[in-house]
């Protein structure tokens, strides 16, 4: 199996294409690999959103749609394997659009080597108010939810590790790919700008 990207898309109740947020993952393995090694890809990043879809925002939709693509195919990359992720939402109140919750990843880190090219980042949301806990002032991610998201990645790294594919970063500047052996989940929120949704009206002053 050739180099992958899997992006993960997931609709707005709005179902207007543009307002979707979407995440990119790679995944590598050796030549011997087949479409069955897809479906176990697909399957290990549906564990991955189910265990941490609590914390999603309920004004995203409740189906996430998996694109596969194989890097070595020529642009404009057709697709080789479609899935979808059922989703549960949470049922608190939705956080603004732009809050997100970073979930870094990285390789090795030898010597010599740019670390920049070996590290790579996941941001989850949009969210709900859920992902704060019973403290209506917080503004920060519970503990519980970010060891709930750590532990998702575990889960993930794990099933990579015992598989003949891996979870990798890849680096597009390099053109290279290092698998993952590690990360974290900050207690802190993130913000992503392209996320946010277009005013309506404009109210006047003067």
């Amino acid at each position: 199996m050739p180099l992958i990207r899997a992006l993960v898309t997931i609709p707005k109740a709005s179902a207007v294409p543009e307002d979707a947020v979407s995440n990119t993952w790679y995944f590598d393995g050796n030549a011997t690999l087949g479409s069955g090694d897809l479906e176990e890809i697909h399957a290990a990043l549906s564990q991955f959103y189910t265990t941490v879809d609590q914390w999603l925002s309920p004004i995203l939709g409740t189906t996430a749609t998996v694109k596969y693509y194989s890097m070595t195919d020529a642009p404009p990359r057709p697709v080789i394997y479609t899935n979808t992720i059922a989703l549960t939402l949470g049922t608190a109140n939705a956080l603004p659009d732009e809050v997100a919750i970073c979930m870094s990843y990285h390789g090795t880190f030898p010597a010599g080597q740019v670390r920049a090219r070996r590290r790579g980042r996941i941001y989850l949301g949009p969210l709900t108010l859920g992902i704060s806990g019973t403290s209506v002032n917080s503004n920060r991610p519970s503990a519980t939810a970010v060891s709930n998201i750590a532990t998702a990645a575990d889960t993930l790294l794990t099933a990579s590790a015992a598989e003949p594919w891996n979870w990798v970063v890849y680096s597009p500047t390099g053109d290279s790919d290092t698998p993952v052996v590690g990360g974290w989940v900050d207690d802190a929120f993130d913000t992503q700008r392209r996320r946010g949704v277009r005013p309506l009206s404009r109210t006047l002053f003067s």
